[in-house]
């Protein structure tokens, strides 16, 4: 096996010193790879609380719908239908919202005027999941807050006959 001399780099085929300049050979330790575990990054948790559907009971797998999408849960023994359990899922990714910005306004009286409620909100419709029998799916939906219930009601008609 041969080795480069450390004082002139020479290529020496045998010997403990170099053949070249008669420096010492230098033991080379050899290095061990070693494994490194890596961390998965943690995603932050949410806690979020279920209902128990009818037909449905403790130790049975349940089907969830949740922010991060559709998961599978066991009810926790001793549940029965109707009753609640909580369950932490994780936070779907953080959605990037512009900064506001400053514009200044020309000073103009204001006049106070009536506002509609906005239109209620709806989330689009996810993709058919399909489950064994045994199975049911629970559509859980995470609010912040209320949503307004605007409610139209179409005005009188007046007249008859005559």
């Amino acid at each position: 096996m041969s080795w480069s001399c450390s004082a002139c780099t020479y290529n020496n085929t045998k010997g403990s010193q170099c053949e070249m300049c008669g420096t010492p050979r230098q033991a080379v330790p050899q290095a061990v790879p070693q494994a490194v575990p890596v961390q998965p990054e943690q995603a932050a948790m949410q806690r979020m609380i279920v209902t128990v559907p009818s037909g449905v009971g403790g130790g049975q797998p349940l089907q969830v719908q949740t922010p991060s999408g559709l998961m599978q849960v066991t009810v926790p023994s001793g549940l029965a239908a109707g009753q609640q359990f909580e369950m932490l899922v994780p936070s779907p990714p953080p959605v990037a919202t512009p900064a506001p910005v400053a514009v200044a306004q020309p000073a103009v009286p204001q006049v106070a005027m009536a506002q509609a409620a906005p239109p209620p909100q709806y989330a689009p419709p996810s993709q058919q999941q399909y489950a064994p029998p045994q199975q049911r799916v629970v559509h859980h939906h995470h609010h912040a807050q209320p949503q307004p219930h605007v409610v139209h009601q179409a005005p009188p008609i007046y007249g008859g006959y005559g």
